[in-house]
């Protein structure tokens, strides 16, 4: 499930840091999507937590 979604939603991707490799963990399609878009993904609760792991 995603990691970031407030609600249930299924997990397509697994996100990681692209200068180190380490996996964060999964993320929804749209969620990934979001979130090289920067300000849109930081709004949504939880997503900051997510970025720090």
């Amino acid at each position: 499930m995603c990691a970031v979604r407030e609600t249930a939603r299924p997990a397509t991707d697994w996100d990681h840091c692209h200068t180190h490799g380490l996996i964060r963990g999964p993320l929804c399609g749209s969620c990934n999507t979001m979130e090289g878009q920067g300000k849109e993904f930081l709004a949504r609760p939880g997503s900051l937590q997510h970025l720090l792991q």
